[in-house]
């Protein structure tokens, strides 16, 4: 199966969601660094069935993978053991545990370590000063900003957006970035704007698009 390490279960077990089983490793003939796993879904029969069902449904949430975190740890064999596991698991999932922290949901003594080591609660608090800043745009753009205006208040209003809508006018604004020109594609992602939060789609800076920003 190639695993690292195998835990402490034999034939016979029965398994409830977000128990350890093992690490995942690269023993055997896989390739270095290819870590992978080979597994098989029995039936009541005891016949191997599709596993496509299992994988394609509804996902664990991001709460429920760390609240199976603190046990997976608990049964890493030790301390040592428990710590490296826990900077591959941070090193693979950053974006997850960042979330995570975020959200302020609990996480393990040794993912808060490493996440501490790592910068990242350094970088979570940069990312809410400047979400603190973003919301504050809007309140200084004037009313009546649209197609064909330029300046600081363009820029404002892209930066505002790129930052805080989504959709495929918002990805080509962000790819353009913020020029301070207020054309078609800033046009587009402020009726995109617009339309996600149920106003008037005039691809103007109008009054309600202020106030539903601000």
């Amino acid at each position: 199966m190639h695993l690292d390490s195998i835990a402490d279960i034999k034939r016979g077990d029965k398994l409830s969601v977000g128990d350890f089983i093992g690490t995942v490793g690269d023993t055997g003939n896989a390739p270095d660094g290819i870590y992978h796993l080979h597994f098989e879904v029995k039936g009541q029969d005891n016949e191997p069935t599709d596993p496509y069902e299992r994988l394609s449904g509804t996902p664990f949430t991001l709460k429920e993978k760390m609240n199976s975190l603190e046990d997976i740890l608990d049964d890493v064999d030790d301390v040592d053991d428990s710590d490296e596991y826990a900077e591959f698991l941070e090193a693979s999932f950053t974006s997850e545990f960042t979330d995570a922290k975020i959200a302020k949901y609990s996480q393990p003594r040794e993912i808060e370590e490493v996440l501490q080591d790592t910068g990242v609660d350094e970088n979570i608090d940069l990312l809410a000063k400047l979400d603190e800043l973003i919301a504050l745009i809007p309140s200084v753009i004037p009313v009546g900003v649209s197609q064909g205006d330029t300046g600081v208040a363009v820029s404002l209003l892209q930066i505002y957006l790129i930052f805080t809508s989504e959709g495929s006018a918002r990805n080509a604004l962000a790819g353009a970035s913020a020029t301070g020109y207020f054309g078609r594609i800033t046009t587009a992602t402020l009726e995109e704007y617009q339309t996600n939060n149920n106003l008037e789609e005039t691809g103007e800076f109008g009054i309600d698009t202020k106030q539903e920003m601000s």
